[in-house]
């Protein structure tokens, strides 16, 4: 197992953490029910205005979301090739077809005129879209604007994967909250963690009834027994993470203002490296107010990306690459991609994560832009 002297995106404990896992503990309630984790799923649906479900993971929360909006075996939904592989999976579970789109150059998300251009030929075909599911990429935001649009003008159910992008608004409204349902990710290297887990939302509160129903194997109590009509599935939160994830919503505000402020220091950092064009940021939406959850940038050559990782990596720091594209992939080369330049290849082509946990000094964050430096 590989160790670093920096992480890319660590969890950090929020300060009432023991306090409320010992709580947990002392209260009985480990398993998947208790005061924790009805108060956990409360502070979420304050924060977004919506239902919320808390559930063991984010690709569970996703899972149920598709299932919500109504996708079902044989459909096709569209989504991004640059996303991670649990946005696939997720359509997978429920015997649909993933159709992938390209990145817009201009955001990295999914380009809108690819999206159109998906849904046009597929409806050409006779094919049913089930979805359409753009993910929020490192703590910024898709065109949720357009892309509702497309959706309505279509008739197709929207879908957001907001696992990365809890605490990113889009003017003054959070991600998770545009489309029919959303999942959010509480990884352990995300904005917020609760160890494992993730949340299904959705401002349907009979639909998030169902969700909840589903995710705790269907079942119904009858004359003292269970009762099963449906297939279930086993993906309720513990109280026992639920606990850890009060202490860390809590926290919430202070977590975003200190990704904001490591990643306005990056940037003052290699502000020369950028002026002289050998660097570039993700760029984020005018309507978006990012969470910077990861740090990301685009290096001028691929070899300039290679030499900055590897002296990183050297020196103890991990990074990664950007994500590398689904059609890239032996799992998804099959799937159809709509494209016209494969701007998904280019950003993982010259793309690079930099460490971005909560604890990051600015003596670290020097280091790193000094390695950078180096290597450029």
């Amino acid at each position: 197992m590989s160790t670093y002297e920096i992480y890319l995106s660590p969890p950090f404990p929020a300060p009432n953490t023991k306090r409320y896992v010992q709580e947990a503990i002392d209260s009985g309630w480990m398993a998947p029910a208790g005061p924790f984790l009805n108060r956990f799923e409360a502070l979420l649906r304050a924060y977004h205005g919506v239902a919320a479900v808390a559930l063991n993971t984010g690709t569970a929360a996703l899972h149920l979301a598709l299932k919500a909006a109504g996708v079902r075996v044989g459909d096709a939904v569209i989504l991004p090739a640059f996303t991670f592989v649990a946005t696939y999976n997720a359509v997978r579970y429920l015997g649909a077809e993933p159709v992938l789109v390209d990145s817009d150059a201009t955001h990295w998300h999914m380009s809108v005129q690819a999206t159109e251009r998906a849904i046009v030929s597929l409806k050409k075909q006779g094919r049913r879209i089930g979805a359409l599911l753009p993910v929020h990429l490192y703590g910024a935001m898709a065109p949720v604007d357009a892309l509702c649009n497309l959706a309505q003008a279509y008739e197709v159910p929207l879908v957001e994967d907001a696992a990365e992008a809890l605490g990113a608004r889009w003017g003054q409204q959070p991600a998770g909250t545009f489309g029919v349902t959303a999942a959010l990710s509480f990884n352990g290297n995300k904005i917020i963690t609760t160890s494992g887990g993730g949340a299904f939302l959705s401002a349907d509160e009979e639909v998030a009834k169902k969700v909840l129903y589903w995710a705790t194997q269907a079942k119904q109590a009858t004359n003292g027994d269970w009762c099963h009509e449906e297939v279930g599935y086993n993906y309720r939160m513990s109280n026992l993470l639920a606990a850890v994830g009060c202490a860390q919503m809590e926290y919430l505000p202070h977590f975003i203002e200190r990704k904001r402020e490591i990643a306005g220091h990056y940037r003052r950092l290699l502000k020369e490296s950028e002026q002289k064009e050998h660097i570039v940021w993700q760029p984020v939406l005018p309507q978006v107010q990012p969470t910077y959850w990861l740090n990301c940038l685009l290096f001028a050559k691929p070899a300039m990306r290679e030499a900055a990782m590897c002296r990183l990596r050297e020196a103890g720091v991990e990074c990664r690459r950007l994500w590398n594209p689904l059609h890239r992939q032996p799992l998804a080369r099959q799937c159809l991609f709509f494209t016209e330049d494969d701007t998904a290849t280019h950003l993982y082509a010259h793309g690079l994560c930099l460490p971005s946990g909560h604890a990051l000094t600015e003596a670290q964050q020097a280091r790193i832009a000094e390695l950078i430096q180096q290597a450029l």
